[in-house]
């Protein structure tokens, strides 16, 4: 939780007006340095839940 807090004090003393550009570059800086790799593991994972979210809908379960 003290990122929560740590960015929520960052965003509150931004410029009024400019606070989403500023933490929309602050975010972009950061990414920056991460890996092609890293950057799509999240979406590949996300899309691998949906799927098998899908697929558990549709097969009977233990009780079935």
């Amino acid at each position: 939780m003290g990122w929560l807090k740590k960015h929520w004090c960052e965003f509150k003393q931004g410029r009024p007006g400019h606070r989403f550009q500023d933490r929309y570059e602050r975010n972009k800086e950061s990414r920056e340095g991460r890996s092609w790799l890293v950057r799509f593991i999240k979406p590949f994972a996300g899309v691998a839940l949906v799927v098998a979210g899908i697929v558990f809908c549709l097969i009977p379960g233990p009780g079935l």
